[in-house]
């Protein structure tokens, strides 16, 4: 998965902020977010990782979480299947 193209971010004091260029819609995201976005390059498995110990949630509730986040951004055009 990569991040499509047209959309600048930035991570400012610990949270991304995501501009499409095209439409000028922008969105930002909470620390968990963050997480993911930046690890966007790693397969689910090893992003669900990161997410369980940094934030200590279970699991099944970060890999749940997670596919759903990724899913609406995939929905948004902010990201891209490899």
């Amino acid at each position: 998965m990569h991040v499509a193209s047209g959309i600048a971010w930035q991570v400012i004091d610990g949270e991304a902020f995501l501009v499409d260029l095209d439409s000028g819609r922008s969105l930002g995201l909470n620390a968990t977010g963050t997480l993911v976005w930046t690890s966007l390059d790693e397969d689910l498995e090893d992003i669900v990782s990161k997410v369980t110990a940094e934030f200590g949630v279970a699991y099944d509730e970060a890999k749940r979480d997670i596919t759903q986040f990724i899913e609406v951004l995939k929905k948004r055009g902010l990201v891209k299947a490899d």
